[in-house]
């Protein structure tokens, strides 16, 4: 009997120690995307939102990857994701914010109206959170920008 938890014990651990090795570090993922290996990183971050859809920075980051890929709309399911599972955190509402701004430059113009009320939205949800993130304001503004000239040309403005 002692036998039996003993090993039942070691598969445990073992089995354990095999997950922590096989869960890839975030960091090295988001080093990976800054240096413009996305494919890299996609794959890390594959890896762990599968064994862990509870993860809401490596939701954001595949939303990143997804987005280098223009696979908007898993971009969308991962970003939504990661705002859902921390609403408290305006890095991702930041990168919700910017999936919208990119899929509303390639839209119809009904469709631009509706996603950049939700590229607003997350925007201002975001600057709430962190009145203080320049580097994302300044990439966003520039998504607004984009998208209000493209509104422009249309409505011949």
């Amino acid at each position: 009997m002692l036998r039996r938890k003993a090993l039942f014990f070691l598969i445990v651990v073992l089995f354990a120690q095999g997950l922590r090795a096989a869960s890839p570090n975030l960091d090295a993922a988001q080093v990976l995307i800054a240096a413009g290996h996305f494919k890299r990183a996609g794959a890390i971050l594959e890896t762990r939102v599968k064994l862990n859809p509870q993860d809401a920075r490596a939701a954001c980051l595949l939303a990143q990857v997804k987005i280098a890929f223009e696979d908007l709309d898993a971009a969308l399911t991962f970003a939504q994701r990661a705002v859902t599972l921390d609403v408290s955190n305006p890095k991702y509402h930041y990168q919700l914010a910017r999936v919208y701004g990119e899929m509303a430059s390639r839209a119809s113009f009904f469709a631009a109206a509706s996603l950049a009320r939700k590229f607003k939205y997350e925007l201002d949800a975001a600057l709430a959170l962190d009145p203080r993130s320049p580097s994302e304001i300044r990439l966003l503004n520039l998504t607004f920008c984009r998208l209000s000239v493209s509104a422009s040309r249309i409505l011949g403005l």
